[in-house]
């Protein structure tokens, strides 16, 4: 029998490790019947042994069954870890990896050379400029864009598409600067930095990896690539008080805001409820977190900070939390229209801009 339960344990914690590292739902079936059966057999060997325990029987029950809850944490966060080691070295690809499921959906190529034009229209009122990044002796165009007003109290960095697969980031960027145009009333008191699209290789060839096949968003650690330095270099020069980094989330669940801890709760909430009013169906669960309150406000839990001090993720928000800079991702809801995602990125860095106020007297504890 005792051989049986280490064979079984074992069993369990490799099982738990490469299901964190494969995502594979069957692994993790498999896994949990496994465990499933260790448990059974816990159980019984407490029952036949009742009589020749020190203990009394329900002491000794007691025990075997804090002793399988403390068993079976271990094993989930075994699977949490390697998924986390997972999802931070993710997508180490040698090249461009076209993502066809987004290219089919799209109903073809994305029209890379069409947008850039219609961007640079749209940043022509404003002081913009345009850097490439080459690949296959073809030059891909990326701008930045500042828009200034005279009074400036906010500023906020925004960047689209740093994942050339979730389009609706970039192509919300020049109807921002119509916007910005044509209702200058709104922005007054903001300035706005924009970059987009951060991953033009990426945008144009319809993939999450840049030209290196580098995740540019697992990149903020080790800084290897010309995308993530010249978004810290951009960090640098404009000093943002927020940053908007509007991604979209490949349909796994609803539109929310995931933030880092130097997001106040009273400022997410009050960018929800604007959302919820321009029609938006925010999320109540994403990604490890299943009860956001309010809905569509993902702060990180304290379970997954946890996973985050060992695991080394890279990502812009913790580049910015380390920095002493709100950042807020956006996980913009991607089995909708393409249409009503653009929508949703406009409607997020309005309510941003709108509650900014709040967000001020939060990091002061004003509030």
């Amino acid at each position: 029998m005792k051989s049986l339960r280490i064979v079984l344990i074992i069993a369990i914690f490799a099982l738990s490790a490469i299901t964190g590292f494969s995502e594979n739902d069957l692994i993790y079936i498999l896994t949990i019947l496994i465990f499933a059966v260790f448990v059974f057999f816990e159980i019984r060997t407490v029952y036949l042994n009742k009589k020749n325990q020190s203990l009394s029987f329900f002491k000794s029950a007691a025990l075997k069954i804090v002793y399988i809850i403390l068993l079976g944490f271990t094993f989930m966060f075994i699977k949490d870890l390697s998924l986390a080691f997972g999802d931070s070295e993710k997508n180490k690809f040698k090249t461009v990896h076209t993502n066809n499921s987004e290219v089919e959906r799209a109903n073809g190529a994305f029209n890379f050379i069409s947008y850039i034009e219609d961007l640079k229209d749209a940043a022509s009122a404003f002081s913009s400029k345009a850097d490439t990044i080459n690949y296959k002796n073809k030059s891909f165009e990326f701008l930045t864009i500042k828009c200034e007003p005279k009074k400036q109290e906010n500023k906020i960095l925004i960047i689209g598409s740093v994942h050339g697969d979730e389009p609706a980031g970039a192509l919300s960027i020049p109807l921002l600067l119509k916007d910005l145009v044509q209702n200058s009333e709104k922005y007054k008191n903001t300035a706005l930095y924009i970059l987009s699209p951060m991953n033009p290789v990426g945008l144009a060839f319809t993939s999450r990896q840049n030209e290196n096949g580098c995740n540019i968003n697992r990149d903020f650690e080790s800084k290897t690539q010309i995308e993530t330095n010249y978004i810290i270099n951009a960090i640098t020069d404009f000093k943002p008080d927020l940053i908007l980094d509007l991604h979209e989330n490949h349909g796994w669940y609803k539109t929310c805001l995931r933030a880092n801890e130097l997001c106040g709760n009273a400022f997410g909430e009050l960018v929800c409820k604007n959302l919820s009013e321009d029609k938006i169906e925010l999320a109540t669960e994403a990604f490890d977190n299943d009860n956001l309150k309010p809905k569509g406000w993902d702060k990180q839990t304290l379970y997954r900070k946890l996973l985050r001090k060992i695991v080394k993720f890279g990502d812009l928000r913790s580049y910015g939390e380390s920095n002493n800079i709100p950042v807020i991702v956006l996980e913009c809801d991607q089995s909708l229209p393409i249409e009503k995602r653009i929508a949703i990125c406009l409607s997020t860095i309005q309510a941003s801009i709108l509650n900014f106020k709040l967000l001020r007297k939060e990091k002061r504890n004003e509030i």
